[in-house]
């Protein structure tokens, strides 16, 4: 495991990792890779916005329907009994009919104030009042809204893009993680194999006991394995280095058959 850190086996998938993270997916992905991602990533946010409809929805029945139960349970009982009326000569006010309506007397002195159909009120009175400055019309009310909403759908667009690129950087780097895994664990299966090599080239000069050790070693381990390509391949590497010892062509025969 130490050998395989001090190789840095893993600074290829570190530079890609960065590499997703930094690049939009669709600058750095296959065409197909993306295409596949990105419908997975959409059918999943699809899923969830409509599962939290679906709750924001059934929490507002609930809600409205408990209101409606607390003020049917809250409201008074009508009353049967009705409360007379009284009426006070203070109350009404009086009006001379030789003005004719155009002065009311007043309730506390001589003081007449002017009717509002006398000519003094009609003089008096101001203007139509202008619309008030500032205020909106429907039209502009209007407006207001459909900007307001439109805004609202471009920042909900917005944040489902960015969401869309998070799942599709995830899933692509979550794919390649496991591959990389799986290959990493392989690695360090052979790594001691690998790093006791030390000839891998023919030459007349004998191998040394450790050498042809290793090299037995290896091929024990990878025929235990099972994968024919690597044996057939793990075979053929073999028999550069030891091409001059007739055990290890004796045992590409039993292979062989």
């Amino acid at each position: 495991q130490d050998s395989v850190e001090d190789q840095q086996y893993s600074k290829h998938f570190n530079g890609f990792r960065e590499l997703v993270t930094s690049q939009r997916p669709v600058d750095i992905l296959s065409d197909y890779e993306y295409s596949h991602l990105y419908h997975e990533v959409n059918a999943t946010i699809t899923q969830q916005e409509q599962e939290t409809e679906a709750a924001a929805a059934a929490a507002t029945t609930t809600t409205t329907s408990a209101s409606t139960s607390t003020s049917q349970a809250t409201s008074p009982a009508p009353s049967s009994t009705v409360t007379p009326s009284t009426t006070t000569a203070s109350d009404e006010s009086t009006v001379d009919p030789v003005t004719n309506g155009h002065e009311v007397a007043a309730a506390d002195g001589d003081t007449t104030l002017p009717c509002a159909d006398s000519p003094l009120m009609d003089s008096a009175s101001p203007a139509d009042p202008s619309p008030q400055e500032g205020a909106c019309s429907p039209m502009a009310e209007t407006e207001d809204l459909a900007e307001l909403k439109m805004l609202a759908e471009q920042e909900a667009l917005a944040k489902r893009d960015a969401k869309m690129v998070t799942g599709i950087r995830e899933r692509a780097i979550a794919a390649r993680s496991a591959v990389h895994s799986a290959t990493e664990e392989q690695v360090r299966k052979r790594w001691n194999f690998e790093d006791g090599i030390k000839r891998p080239y023919f030459h007349v000069k004998p191998l040394e006991r450790s050498q042809l050790r290793n090299w037995s070693d290896y091929l024990e381990f990878e025929t235990k394995e099972g994968n024919p390509q690597r044996i057939e391949l793990l075979y053929e590497r073999c028999m550069v280095s030891c091409a001059l010892y007739e055990d290890k062509w004796m045992k590409v025969g039993l292979h062989a058959r």
